[in-house]
């Protein structure tokens, strides 16, 4: 997530147990978890490499999370939209201190916990386990730097999502999220 090791590069076992001061084999499991959701990639003869995304699975995945998340958060009621309002905050708090303190790596964090939280809201398990599998942390690392932008510029498209929740307004913040769709379509 924090871009540490870029897609295509290996990822080796013995490097990581040795600077963890852990055996080899809670790493092996680890690996073979993150290539089971989609992060790492198994190559034959070759080894383990981080996944890269193209830029059509990028586009893939952010139409999919726009109908999700705006479906979800279309179903609140305006007292549950309130409530959600809340959760968000939290959020939106921690992506600001992110960005204040020009943390890459954080800002992923609390920006990949937004979203799903609209998605929660709609009391749905099987929105949320599309959502989920959806890679969405690497996904924002990808998005960004695909776009260009720079983190403090996402902010403001948050904003007004969490502003008319509070407001009890379920389909201006729809219509806010669907604003901030538009603007990653570039």
């Amino acid at each position: 997530i924090s871009g540490e090791l870029a897609p295509g590069d290996r990822v080796k076992i013995v490097p990581i147990a040795e600077s963890l001061q852990v055996s080899q084999a809670p790493v092996r499991e680890a690996i073979q978890c993150l290539v089971t959701s989609g992060y790492l990639e198994q190559h034959p003869n070759v080894g383990v490499k981080v996944k890269a995304f193209t830029k059509q699975d990028i586009r893939e995945i952010c139409h999919v999370r726009k109908l999700l998340e705006a479906d979800s958060l279309g179903s609140v009621t305006p007292e549950d939209g309130r409530r959600l309002a809340d959760v968000l905050d939290g959020h939106l708090k921690g992506i600001i201190e992110a960005v204040e303190a020009q943390s890459f790596t954080a800002y992923a964090l609390h920006d990949t916990r937004f979203p799903p939280s609209l998605v929660e809201a709609s009391g749905n398990a099987k929105m949320l386990a599309m959502w989920d599998s959806l890679l969405i942390p690497r996904l924002v690392v990808m998005t960004i730097r695909e776009l260009g932008v720079t983190m403090d510029t996402l902010i403001p498209l948050h904003v007004p999502i969490v502003a008319r929740l509070r407001e009890g307004d379920v389909g201006g913040a729809v219509a806010a999220l669907l604003a901030h769709y538009t603007f990653l379509k570039g």
